[in-house]
């Protein structure tokens, strides 16, 4: 039945695919990313059939006279596993280190032929890795002639370091999944909260996208001003360099949004031809305004001028062309999933009587008499309950969890202890019992699957909705997310395999009993902590997953949103909207999403796409910022998008007379 475990994780892999991915992503990105995907699960889905078959064969050893008290399950094949795993396990490497950042670099090249880009792309690649393969060669040297040791004993030491950066990085996110799901999940229950909730980020996200296609516009004049300065170079030029250049340059124009491709302000402004300005209909920005405003844009920004024109100068406008482009089509998609999501939610509770400031809380006193209403509560309060109910039963699984992570410790010297909970259920109390005891079975299974999958659940959770390279609900992941999450993905799997093994103690356990030992621990990886070569093995493995206890009561108590609130305060890049289900948290944004929310249903009721008539509706912040800007003295009169007028950038006034 192991084979079983790869038909999920080919599954699993195919259905993130479908809701992550973006509608007309390359082919061969998607083969590479369900490649990774399928891998990285397989390598912890196949662990649980791994470990039923080693308590099955500790049971025949056991009882050689009768087989007959050995309870196993069927396995064709299983003797292929030991062939498959530490292929699996290489070809994670490969991916996880190697090919997946080759292919992210690829795709963000901003040369304009498959061989420029293939040639930018190991240029990049020989940057990183030829110094580091110098370093590498030295130390490899220093080891074999100064310390004696073997090219064994240094490949072990190299494959235990790769090891250890796998572990670090699950500790990371393991250590925020575990507080992070149930909380989610306990939230989601809350059905007004989370009507605030995305009310809050249908403001946040518009900003968001008022920013990108800002950025945007900003790049498309560029690559207006820089195809005038061609053009006109070109007709004063007599050699033929210019033609590849104007070649170059259609390959850009051609990637720039008509001007219906987006929205009303959607597109490359026109061409203008040299020395002469930019007319008032002539230039198109923000949200679709012309005329006077662009006038009045140009009178306080002047008119960006051209880019040097040469093949290197082209490279870099193509490039961040490509970084608006999809920039802003990502901020459009999340901005898009908000809004549907806000009006779902405004339809769940709209039997429900509100105040006039549309906080979806009843009125006191209002009467719900249809049978309608009364239907759609009760649905209501039944997806709420089982919400709850499933954010209790993650709960237990994280105290569990984090409980086993901490008490690893004491498995090895001075303590020699085992207090671990699974490996009481498993083995017993001392080793001397446990549902392995007679052999394999359905209840070892499912016991070790349910926190096999559990903690792989914790693990992507935090890595799919990571602040820098996140999957984007809806199909909105650009190839770059993917290409990421992928990469991660093949490092995880196997930290994820032997954070197991040690949570159930199976190495002890198989020491006491003196059988076969699982395949996965006959890998590189799961010898880790055996390695000669390093002398710290046993304690990094030991008291590494003590970091996982560390982070998540951080994570339980809001220490990282507290120091990120304490250096907002004082760095405006590091300041960022926060949203709390706590009933006295008030913040101006709320407010902002629901009058945002009104006009995108008037106009999805009209026909019109959603972020077509977007006006931002900002200066709103929550009480914290509030407070923060009032005790670091900042009295100065705050712009369209939250900044200080009196700041006197670019950016700023450009904000500011977009939204005017």
């Amino acid at each position: 039945m192991w084979f079983l475990s790869l038909i999920f994780a080919v599954v699993a892999a195919l259905l993130c695919l479908r809701f992550y991915a973006k509608r007309g992503e390359r082919k061969y990105v998607l083969f590479v990313v369900g490649v990774s995907w399928s891998i990285g699960f397989f390598l912890f889905l196949v662990l649980p059939f791994d470990l039923e078959h080693a308590y099955c064969k500790r049971c025949l050893k056991r009882n050689q006279l009768d087989p007959s008290v050995c309870t196993c399950l069927p396995y064709p094949g299983i003797d292929a596993l030991p062939t498959l795993i530490p292929h699996a396990y290489r070809t994670t490497m490969l991916l996880g280190y190697v090919m997946n950042d080759l292919l992210r670099s690829y795709i963000g090249s901003g040369e304009f032929t498959q061989r420029g880009r293939v040639k930018d792309t190991l240029k990049e690649f020989a940057a990183f890795y030829v110094p580091f393969g110098l370093v590498s060669i030295v130390f490899l040297i220093y080891l074999l002639s100064s310390q004696g040791l073997t090219l064994t004993a240094v490949r072990m030491m190299v494959t235990g370091l790769f090891n250890a950066i796998g572990l670090f990085i699950l500790v990371a996110f393991l250590g925020y999944g575990l507080v992070e799901v149930p909380r989610r999940l306990w939230n989601r229950g809350d059905t007004a909260g989370q009507l605030r909730y995305l009310k809050f980020k249908v403001a946040v996200q518009s900003e968001e996208l008022h920013e990108a296609r800002r950025r945007l516009d900003e790049v498309l004049e560029s690559v207006s001003a820089t195809d005038a300065a061609l053009r006109a170079q070109a007709s004063s030029a007599t050699n033929m360099g210019f033609v590849k250049l104007q070649a170059h340059m259609a390959q850009i124009l051609k990637r720039c949004p008509a001007h219906g491709g987006r929205t009303e302000g959607g597109g490359i402004p026109p061409v203008l031809e040299m020395g002469s300005g930019p007319s008032a209909d002539a230039l198109r920005v923000g949200n679709g305004h012309a005329g006077t405003g662009a006038a009045a844009i140009h009178s306080v920004i002047s008119f960006r001028a051209p880019e040097v024109s040469n093949h290197r100068a082209l490279i870099s406008l193509h490039v961040r062309l490509k970084a608006a482009l999809a920039k802003e089509a990502a901020a459009c998609g999340v901005y898009e999933y908000y809004v549907r999501e806000g009006i779902r939610q405004q339809e769940l509770l709209s039997d429900v009587p509100t105040t006039p400031y549309g906080t979806g809380l009843p009125r006191a006193g209002a009467a719900m008499d249809s049978a309608e209403a009364l239907a759609r509560r009760r649905r209501r309060l039944v997806a709420s309950f089982c919400l709850r109910a499933g954010a209790i039963c993650c709960f237990l699984l994280s105290l569990l969890v984090v409980w086993c992570e901490g008490t690893i410790m004491l498995s090895g010297p001075p303590f020699n202890t085992d207090a671990s909970p699974l490996s009481w259920v498993l083995y017993g109390w001392g080793g001397g019992g446990g549902i392995s005891r007679g052999g394999g079975g359905w209840a070892p299974l499912l016991l070790l699957y349910i926190t096999t999958l559990y903690c792989a659940w914790c693990t992507f959770f935090s890595m799919f909705n990571n602040c820098v390279y996140p999957l984007l609900k809806n199909r909105n992941t650009s190839a770059n997310n993917l290409l990421f999450n992928a990469t991660y993905a093949c490092r995880l799997g196997p930290p994820l395999c032997f954070n197991l093994l040690k949570l159930i103690h199976e190495e002890d356990a198989a020491d006491r009993q003196g059988g076969p030992r699982t395949f996965f621990m006959q890998t590189s990886f799961g010898a880790m902590d055996k390695m000669d070569v390093v002398e710290i093995g046993d304690w990094f493995s030991d008291y590494a997953p003590l970091l996982i206890v560390l982070l998540c009561g951080c994570t339980a108590l809001n220490l990282g949103s507290a120091l990120l609130s304490c250096f907002g305060s004082c760095f405006s890049c590091l300041r960022f909207p926060s949203f709390s289900f706590d009933d006295d948290f008030s913040d101006g944004r709320i407010d902002t999403g629901s009058q945002i929310l009104c006009r995108e249903r008037d106009a999805l009721a009209s026909g019109l796409p959603l972020g077509a008539h977007l006006q931002l509706l900002s200066s709103a912040t929550s009480d914290r910022e509030e407070n923060n800007k009032q005790t670091t003295g900042s009295r100065m009169p705050l712009g369209p998008l939250g900044t200080s007028l009196g700041v006197g950038t670019g950016a700023t006034k450009w904000r500011q007379m977009l939204d005017d």
